[in-house]
């Protein structure tokens, strides 16, 4: 297996994949070394950060780009069965938009573009679909637990229920909150 900085040197599209918090310093680190180059294109796949973060990579001449997917992904094989026909966004360095826009296609999902400054915004979107839901399933759970029904056959009672109001047209109907600029 190779390591970070012989991989970036190989690669003409390079894709930090790392917690968000630590995307800044591998891209410093693998540019202290020389692993990137003019003309290449490296990206990271953050829904908060900007494409700035990964700034070393630009400085030694790459295209840099954030590229999110709309998506969770567990492990690797989850990815594989979802990551087609997701939503990206993407934010960065427009030369790299149209490589985005391939990609995504070639993926039949839907391309956002997103402005740098919109990016807390939107991953606050994300979370509230992602992380508070899960968030609500876990409350009920606990209320369930609380009135003595079987632990072990709450989730599979009530997920139909929670699937059934998510996939209902309704949702649909909302009327969006008002932009503010």
């Amino acid at each position: 297996m190779l390591n970070p900085v012989e991989a970036a040197k190989r690669g003409e599209l390079v894709f930090l994949i790392t917690p968000d918090d630590a995307i800044a310093e591998v891209a410093a680190a693998i540019a202290r070394e020389g692993g990137f180059r003019a003309g290449q294109w490296v990206a990271h796949a953050s829904g908060f950060l900007p494409a700035e973060v990964i700034r070393p990579a630009a400085e030694a001449g790459a295209i840099i780009f954030s590229q999110h997917p709309l998506q969770s992904f567990a492990d690797r094989e989850t990815a594989v069965e979802l990551l087609a026909g997701s939503f990206f966004v993407f934010e960065g360095n427009e030369r790299a938009e149209e490589l985005v826009r391939t990609m995504v296609a070639d993926l039949r999902g839907s391309f956002w573009l997103l402005r740098s400054a919109d990016k807390p915004l939107y991953h606050a979107a994300v979370c509230v679909a992602s992380n508070y839901l899960v968030s609500l399933l876990h409350f009920m759970k606990r209320l369930a637990v609380q009135v003595s029904l079987p632990e072990e056959q709450i989730m599979p009672a009530f997920l139909p229920l929670a699937r059934s109001r998510v996939g209902n047209r309704a949702l649909f109907r909302l009327k969006p909150l008002k932009r503010r600029r």
